[in-house]
């Protein structure tokens, strides 16, 4: 049997594929339960929405997909936007990891550059859910950019899904320092408050602004080159 991971042949959703939702899905799931029954404990009543912002890219790359393999090409243009919008939420995950210093880990300093660190089993438990949690969120959100960075090298060539995978990486890392940094703005807000979203960034457009965009950017490129690498590669999933 041929081990196919991500496949863009016509049966573009392959029953190995399959196992991976289903298997990642169901870890998502008793995640999510665990955060809503501890995440308030932690001041983390946040990190359940984050999580399904991050699948969100998922979703809307399998419409893609499937709009391409059933040649329905209204149902492509309306996910290929709604990916692009979304699809920052899952790397914007990685600054997550910030709530953390939040958390006691150090217990005392013994001597000059020895720690003691904590013996709390709560305190660690805090750290498997927020590693856990932006694991599986970046995770589907980088799948998802290989779905369709594949498609695009299929119709185009490999060098336009490398050029389409670079462009996204350096939109997503300018749309992290805008929910991030001192706008703090949501993705939704271009639908309910459209001008004035666009009046604050163009205002807010500085140096500063451009310097933490590549740091960002760089951040999703480099995660995403990582992930993409672990992947099979298309010849090899096809010999």
């Amino acid at each position: 049997m041929k081990n196919h991971l991500i496949t863009l042949r016509p049966a573009w959703l392959p029953r190995e594929f399959t196992r991976i939702f289903v298997v990642l899905g169901v870890g998502t799931l008793l995640l999510q339960i665990v955060l809503f029954a501890t995440s308030f404990r932690y001041g983390w009543g946040w990190m359940p929405w984050n999580m399904f912002l991050a699948w969100l890219p998922l979703f809307f790359a399998c419409g893609v997909l499937w709009g391409a393999h059933r040649r329905w090409r209204v149902l492509s243009w309306i996910c290929w936007p709604l990916w692009l919008l979304f699809y920052p939420n899952a790397p914007y995950l990685f600054t997550n990891l910030l709530h953390l210093n939040n958390v006691d880990f150090i217990a005392s300093e013994t001597e000059r550059w020895v720690l003691q660190f904590t013996s709390e089993p709560s305190a660690w438990f805090s750290l498997l859910l927020m590693v856990a949690g932006v694991g599986m969120g970046v995770l589907f959100g980088f799948v998802s950019l290989v779905m369709l960075q594949r498609l695009v090298a299929r119709r185009h060539g490999a060098a336009w899904g490398w050029v389409f995978a670079v462009v996204t990486s350096l939109l997503s890392g300018w749309a992290i320092w805008m929910g991030r940094g001192a706008l703090r703005l949501n993705s939704w807000y271009l639908f309910t408050r459209p001008l004035q979203t666009l009046e604050e960034i163009f205002q807010a457009m500085d140096g500063n602004a451009l310097q933490l965009s590549l740091i960002f950017a760089t951040m999703c490129l480099g995660g995403y080159v990582l992930v993409w690498a672990l992947l099979p590669k298309e010849k090899e999933e096809c010999a």
